[in-house]
């Protein structure tokens, strides 16, 4: 039933939009002059003309939009938010140290890995939800 109705609104649709253009201009219809005001497209727009063809546009659009479109199923989830204590690490910040000439013990240190640290760990609370 929607498809039938959706193809006669649309076949009324390229009928009112084509009578929008066939009060266009067309040479030597006016005596041959062109251009627009009192001699080329006195004829050619008309108000209704205009606002059915995009009522009729619109009304396709929505039949389209509403054919297509299924909703999802609604899932009502059972539960309850909780409050937990959760544990952070610390954290450290490994960097490379170069090579360079110790000069109080008189040796080379060679290019070695170095850890510096970060941020102590700490305790947090977070939201979790918690399912029956």
């Amino acid at each position: 039933m929607k498809k039938l109705l959706s193809f006669i609104i649309f076949v009324l649709c390229v009928s009112l939009s084509t009578t929008v253009y066939d009060g266009g201009y067309h040479p030597g219809y006016y005596g041959g002059h062109g251009g627009c005001g009192s001699h080329g497209w006195d004829d050619g727009y008309n108000g209704w003309e205009v606002a059915a063809a995009i009522l009729g546009t619109a009304i396709v659009l929505n039949a389209i939009t509403q054919a297509c479109y299924t909703p999802a199923p609604v899932v009502v989830a059972t539960g309850h938010w909780e409050t937990q204590q959760i544990w952070v690490p610390e954290t450290s910040q490994r960097y490379w140290v170069n090579q360079y000439y110790d000069a109080i013990r008189n040796v080379w240190v060679l290019g070695h890995w170095e850890e510096r640290p970060g941020t102590p760990g700490y305790w947090t609370q977070r939201q979790v939800w918690v399912a029956p």
